[in-house]
């Protein structure tokens, strides 16, 4: 097990009390079916000062949930893969946001995705349909990526904000094709090992299933999923995509968002400048709020609570999964859960994260 070191919280200016009832939250949150296991960890500065697991790691697999207990990280994968990695590529100057999709893909003809950008993609304002089902009729990663690169758009390039998990899956496919690699060789050799983020990745080896919790029974495999992405695009493409397929745990996820902040020593993935544009809105308040990667003040789907200030940013997965951040507070926090097993609709889990991140808010001084 990975230890993680506690501090005081009130030697970071947060209040103890406040902090301790959200382990109380998530055992109600638990009880009442929100999820079957839960780990929750706050940090203040680059130092841990709550962490709380409850539960298991399925309803049919009774064993308890620990601070090492690795979960399907969904949609939590964009930001930390495909966005990531493409503002890694542009720093090393190999791409531009600028450049056309198309212009990656020179051995087809893709008029209809004329005009579409990185950036684009990368801000969910591509005009590309929220989500397409890429696996039903289709056996192959090759046969699904002909589907999703024959798909027309939904809306013109720039026109409106469309979250799409579609956008996410090229911008990954892109990413592999200059980089050189799959995301998983590409990330795992220049940001997870250096990083010391040994539990995360993708397609979890088999050694470690024991540690992994159930994402679902899916009727559609069908089978339980432990240590298969949930996702049906992305277990179509192989369990590697920029959209979904990363697994992780807390201690990993703090130690990539410390160090990412400079909150913590170690090698930072992102230069200064490519940062800014990584934790910042990067499309008009009339559209929402979208930096390269995360979701901004200003998106409907950031969990930001009642009370968390205005320059929070961070992401939610559909199996259950939140980071969030907030500079001007040094503030992360970190929400893992296997929901989909008991909470398909997702509206106990909206809850949960409501009644957690108010309670943080309450404890900062």
């Amino acid at each position: 097990m990975k230890d993680i070191a506690l501090t005081n919280p009130q030697d970071q200016c947060m209040d103890p009390d406040r902090l301790r009832v959200i382990s109380d939250v998530l055992e109600e949150e638990r009880q009442a079916g929100a999820f079957p296991g839960a780990v929750c960890a706050v940090s203040r500065g680059g130092k841990v000062v709550f962490l709380s697991c409850c539960g298991a790691l399925s309803p049919s697999r009774n064993r308890p949930v620990t601070p090492d207990t690795i979960f399907d990280m969904a949609s939590v994968t964009k930001p930390m893969t495909a966005a990531l990695l493409a503002l890694r590529l542009v720093e090393q100057g190999r791409m531009s946001l600028l450049q056309e999709v198309s212009e990656f893909f020179p051995e087809r003809t893709l008029p209809h995705l004329s005009g579409v950008t990185l950036r684009h993609l990368i801000t969910h304002t591509s005009g590309l349909p929220a989500w397409v089902d890429l696996y039903t009729g289709t056996s192959t990663r090759e046969e699904a990526l002909e589907r999703l690169l024959s798909l027309p758009l939904a809306a013109a390039p720039g026109a409106r904000y469309e979250y799409s998990c579609l956008g996410y899956i090229l911008l990954g496919l892109v990413c592999e094709r200059v980089g050189g690699g799959s995301l998983q060789e590409i990330l795992r050799r220049d940001v997870w090992e250096p990083l010391g983020m040994a539990d995360t990745g993708y397609c979890p080896a088999p050694e470690v299933a024991e540690r992994i919790a159930s994402t679902a029974n899916c009727p559609a495999r069908p089978r339980e999923l432990v240590g298969e992405v949930h996702d049906g695009n992305a277990w179509r493409l192989g369990g590697i995509s920029g959209n979904a397929g990363l697994f992780s745990t807390a201690p990993d996820v703090l130690r990539f968002c410390h160090v990412l902040m400079g909150w913590e020593d170690g090698p930072r993935p992102l230069g200064r400048l490519a940062l800014r544009r990584y934790t910042t809105s990067q499309i008009s308040p009339d559209l929402g709020g979208q930096s390269f990667g995360w979701f901004c003040q200003g998106n409907q789907m950031l969990p930001s609570g009642d009370l968390l200030p205005a320059d929070l940013f961070g992401h939610t997965g559909f199996t259950g999964t939140m980071v969030l951040m907030s500079p001007s507070e040094e503030l992360c926090i970190v929400l893992l859960t296997n929901r989909v097993c008991t909470d398909h609709e997702a509206s106990k889990i909206r809850r949960t994260r409501r009644r957690v991140t108010n309670l943080v808010a309450a404890a900062l001084r």
